[in-house]
């Protein structure tokens, strides 16, 4: 599915669940991918192949992601101007009703950040294992270089 056919699934709330099976290959093989990490793997082709995937994937959830964050702040921006000029129209004191507006207007858009949530849990768990399997990838270089050098 292309990145537009994924915007039009933020139209409507009962369409959301489907943005999320987009990406759930990617999910699992991020998930699977952590299994393989807790496993230490030795091998430097292994290691590199994680990093690839893990990065391939990450792409294609940060494309859902920029939507999806964007989707949230504009909803929210919305729900809370409307909340307002509601309360303005029916000459209520505005100043004190500040912060319970800024409330109802984050609750109404809780299944847009419910998805947005879930979607940068899984870009910073990404982004957390590509740092750690880079860094261990150099760790697994040195060594062999070490090895080879007192040979």
């Amino acid at each position: 599915m292309n990145i537009f056919e994924i915007e039009k699934l933020f139209e409507k709330e009962e369409t959301l669940n489907l943005v999320l099976e987009e990406v759930s290959e990617c999910f699992d093989y991020i998930d699977q991918s952590n299994k393989m990490f807790k496993a230490n793997p030795t091998d430097l082709a292994t290691v590199r192949e994680l990093i690839n995937k893990i990065k391939g994937n990450c792409g294609e959830i940060r494309k859902v992601w920029s939507i999806s964050s964007k989707e949230l702040a504009t909803r929210e921006a919305k729900a809370y101007i409307q909340r307002k000029m509601e309360i303005e129209e029916n000459d209520k004191f505005t100043t004190q009703l500040d912060s319970a507006t800024k409330k109802e207007a984050f609750i109404a858009v809780e299944p847009y950040r419910r998805i947005d949530t879930i979607i940068e849990g899984y870009i910073k768990d990404c982004e957390q294992a590509i740092t750690v399997l880079q860094s261990h990838l150099k760790c697994m270089t040195e060594e062999m270089k070490t090895m080879n050098l007192g040979e």
